[in-house]
């Protein structure tokens, strides 16, 4: 079962609703003077029902539901007091309490411009476990957060607060005052108590508050409470609940991202109707649930949608005896069960009040698209210029856009570009580009000898190839002749009125509409002299509808890394397990190892190749024969070019020559092998870093790790550095690698739920990136030369090193035994195609290019732009994609004067 973080809300609301008025009043007094105590909070813990005391110390709340409630009365400079209550049907109580002055004195509240590092970076430790990781706090705000403490001790953080934590959540449209009982966590868990108080925020703005209702009404399907309200009302099945259980055998531990290929076969379905469900006399009910069950609710997208061929968010459940449910699906007895998954998974962002009543309980039915369709992704990308010379350079940037924004992390890692000459049907430049954090980059120069045409610059993914032609996105590249000009034309601004400009002493200082911020999930801006460069109506097909597989499965697989992989068979064709695969990389002079799976299948993974080198693979058996069939999987695809989904042809209006008319057919591209022109090793890493903080020597590795990993091995020799487990959105398990670090920062986080987001070092192989830890375990520790770590932040490393790096080398080859591996006839020789090295390629100087713009949603997105030397005019051209799927396209002129 996978183990998250464990929420523990004070809920001690159990309520039920009834035409006939219920009444609490009373007065609050000072219990040292007995003096009357005005403006005193008065209010059920996590409801909307709370007033204020007036001048004589009285309240008066009226209309709360019968049931069993906690009363609190808070006032700064006093003791906050808690009051267990019980309301009958038509009942009126009354309350005369009185407050303790508080033993710490209010002292005057300086706000510091810079707070003490370490309270920030606890704080946005506490913040994240308080109001939770998900888009929704992106729309809250902690009004004062200076009224929270913090202290760290054997690595767990406690958080406390004298006054109430302001909260305005303009996600679900109230404001919150919570005051804190208990905060802690750990890394691994998590736990905080407190009472809430709601009030709904106010707006004139009807789609605000359309806004508001529909995120209530989307955080209510997802909560225990609406899932007991569907076992109590037997609707289940209409809201879209399932129940499984492991079938005996089975490890619960062991979960894979398909379900109708894995998982399902593993399960077994129970039927609610089958539970044991009693009503006692008091409207309680009593609920015996499997001691452990895996529960789906299906239909919706959001944490914890874990598998990629099934609608369905997942939670774990664990039961150690009958739960007791009132009526309003509230469990009396929380201690004897315990959840995981999505049901735990709303924090503070996402709360609702307990009073809360959905206008519509039934979950929100979507239409059940094929189950593959939802871990589909798509590229959007942008070139910086409308067009290019043989020579240039052709800058691009782009995003990935998910079906299911959840699957991102576990979808691919790299993304292939191929410039297609579709006048003679080939490819003429091929590259593969890291997306990192859903987006890529990359550039590549024209060779000098290009002819002058209408070029094809496509993108996909490797598992795209799965889902049809409509997968990929294509943009003309238009390249020009040398002596070719267009002519001086004022192209017509697009958007004129959302992106404005303003020229200053030294900059242009640039806005981006609200309403287009706010709709925009990615953008890239271009700055240049219309002088030198003329806007053109370009054109782009963006991959959209795609078809859904017959066949499931899938051919083409998610590509998250460079690899290797082959077959190998004696000379009569059999194959056997356990035979030693040797692989050699002659630039970087190493050698790794594999061995054989029983059909002879070896896989090299997480290779450290850039642009496409030669490598070298020879197999011996486990007696030390030879084995002469070696089949290396190519690298090759076949992809038909149908006009249908070609971008039209470019506008020649603007060209003072006509340009040449293409024509294309469907026939196959087979791709051949393209080198990138430019190829760079990898940096060498004392180019990346002056000294390292600590040195551990090969040969301590390899004694330390006798029957266990590097990783290991490293552990206990490095001060602060720690080998962990988390849990990735998915749900799944992860290991990283923890660092402390002489720096303060987030740097690259962890991004496991079920701990708090910890920056974690940059790892770097031979000088290569490593962001799969989980894969250097298999490096051998007789391979390792060094491990060198730095805990400080170094220019070089850049944000993904900014709380250190640990760099491990392993031993090189001589020149010597590299020239006896390529000349010795066991070994074959096949290239490889790593992501490519584009540090050598020039950058544009003709054009200012921001590949990746900094969103604002609300508030409008503002941008600086040098101010050009020259006068003249110079164009804007901001490019992007929404969430929806569509493209926007703004440009707009501005006249820089003398």
């Amino acid at each position: 079962m996978v183990r998250n973080l464990l929420i523990c809300l004070t809920t001690l609301f159990i309520a039920s609703f009834s035409t006939r008025a219920q009444t609490l009043t009373g007065v609050v007094k000072d219990s040292k003077t007995n003096e009357p105590i005005p403006f005193a909070s008065v209010f059920l813990s996590n409801t909307t029902f709370a007033t204020e005391t007036n001048p004589e110390g009285a309240f008066n709340l009226k209309n709360i539901p019968i049931g069993n409630h906690t009363l609190v009365i808070r006032l700064i400079g006093y003791e906050t007091l808690y009051k267990s209550i019980k309301v009958a049907n038509g009942q009126t109580l009354t309350f005369n309490e009185s407050l303790v002055p508080s033993a710490q004195q209010l002292a005057e509240v300086k706000v510091q411009a810079n707070r003490d590092k370490t309270w920030e970076r606890n704080y946005r430790t506490f913040a994240q476990q308080f109001m939770g990781e998900t888009a929704a706090v992106k729309y809250c705000k902690l009004i004062n957060p200076w009224v929270i403490d913090f202290e760290e001790r054997n690595n767990e953080l406690t958080a406390k607060a004298e006054e109430a934590i302001e909260i305005e959540n303009r996600y679900l449209g109230y404001r919150i005052l919570y005051t804190l009982k208990s905060f802690k966590t750990d890394g691994n868990e998590t736990k905080f108590t407190g009472h809430a108080q709601f009030a709904e925020l106010w707006s004139d703005k009807p789609a605000e508050k359309s806004f508001w209702a529909a995120n209530r009404e989307q955080v209510f399907a997802s909560s225990d409470i609406h899932l007991f309200q569907s076992i109590i009302t037997r609707k289940t099945q209409a809201d879209g609940f399932e129940l499984y259980v492991d079938k005996p055998g089975e490890n619960p531990n062991a979960r894979n991202a398909f379900f109708y290929q894995n998982q399902s076969i593993k399960l077994q379905a129970v039927s609610f109707d089958s539970l044991t469900l009693k009503k006692t006399k008091d409207n309680i009910y009593q609920l015996y649930l499997p001691p452990r069950s895996e529960l789906h609710l299906t239909n919706t997208e959001g944490s914890f949608a874990i598998y990629r061929d099934k609608l369905a968010r997942v939670s774990w459940l664990e039961t150690r005896g009958p739960l007791f449910i009132d009526q309003n699906g509230l469990v009396l007895n929380p201690s004897e069960w315990v959840a995981s998954g999505y049901l735990v998974s709303q924090r503070m962002a996402e709360i609702l009040p307990l009073d809360y009543q959905s206008s519509a309980v039934k979950i929100s039915q979507k239409a059940v698209p094929q189950r593959w369709k939802r871990s589909t992704e798509k590229p959007f990308f942008t070139l910086d210029k409308p067009y290019y010379y043989a020579k240039d350079v052709v800058q691009v940037s782009g995003v990935m856009q998910y079906e299911n924004p959840l699957f991102g992390d576990s979808l691919s890692k790299i993304a292939r570009l191929e410039l297609v000459d579709i006048v003679h049907q080939k490819v003429i430049l091929s590259q593969k580009i890291a997306i990192e954090n859903g987006s890529f980059q990359t550039r590549f120069m024209l060779r000098d000898s290009l002819p002058a045409q209408d070029y094809l610059l496509r993108i996909y993914t490797s598992w795209m190839q799965n889902f049809g032609k409509n997968s990929y996105s294509y943009r003309w590249l238009r390249v020009l002749n040398e002596n070719e000009q267009v002519k001086q034309t004022q192209f017509e601004p697009a958007g004129q009125s959302l992106l404005s400009a303003t020229v200053r002493d030294t900059t242009i200082e640039a806005v981006l509409d609200a309403e287009i911020s706010k709709r925009a999930k990615w953008m890239s801006v271009t700055f240049y002299d219309t002088a030198l460069i003329k806007p053109m109506n370009d054109s782009l097909f963006f991959a959209q509808d795609v078809s859904v597989p017959a066949d499931t499965s899938l051919k083409f697989k998610v590509e998250r890394e460079i690899e290797l992989t082959g077959t190998a068979a004696n000379a009569k064709g059999k194959t056997e397990e356990g035979d030693v695969v040797v692989l050699v990389i002659p630039e970087q002079k190493t050698t790794l190892t594999a061995l054989t799976e029983p059909n002879g299948h070896f896989r090299f993974g997480n290779l450290s190749v850039t642009n496409t080198q030669p490598v070298l693979v020879s197999v011996t058996s486990k007696k030390g024969k030879n084995l002469p069939n070696i089949t290396i999987v190519p690298d090759t695809i076949v992809i038909a070019l149908p006009e249908n989904v070609l971008p039209p042809p470019m506008d020649t209006y603007s060209l003072t020559d006509k340009a040449q008319s293409t024509h294309w057919s469907a026939a196959g591209v087979a791709l051949q092998e393209v080198k990138v022109k430019a190829k760079r090793a990898p940096i060498a890493i004392s180019n990346i870093y002056k000294e390292a903080n600590y040195v551990v020597q090969g040969k301590d590795i390899a004694e330390a790790a006798v029957g266990m990993n590097i990783l290991v091995a490293l552990q206990g020799r490095v001060p602060g550095l720690r080998v962990v487990e988390v849990v990735d959105g998915a749900g799944f398990q992860k290991v990283v690698l923890l660092l402390r670090s002489s720096v303060t920062g987030e740097g690259f986080l962890a991004n496991g739920f079920g701990a708090a987001k910890t920056a974690i070092p940059l790892v770097l192989v031979d000088g290569v990136p490593f962001d799969n830890v989980s894969q250097i375990a298999n490096i051998p520790p007789s391979q390792v030369d060094r491990v060198e770590i730095v805990q400080r932040a170094e220019a070089f490393l850049g944000l993904r090193g900014y709380t250190g790096a640990i760099a491990i080398f392993t031993k090189k080859k001589s020149s010597e035994e590299i020239r006896a591996y390529e000349n010795d006839p066991n070994f074959i020789k096949r290239p490889v195609t790593g992501i490519a090295e584009v540090t050598d390629i020039p950058r544009d100087s003709q054009s200012v290019w921001l590949p990746d713009l900094t969103l604002q949603p609300f508030s409008g997105t503002a941008f600086q732009l040098p101010k050009p030397k020259e006068k003249g005019t110079y164009a804007i051209k901001v490019e992007g994609v929404d969430y929806s799927g569509k493209a926007i396209r703004l440009l707009h002129y501005v006249t820089v004067k003398p």
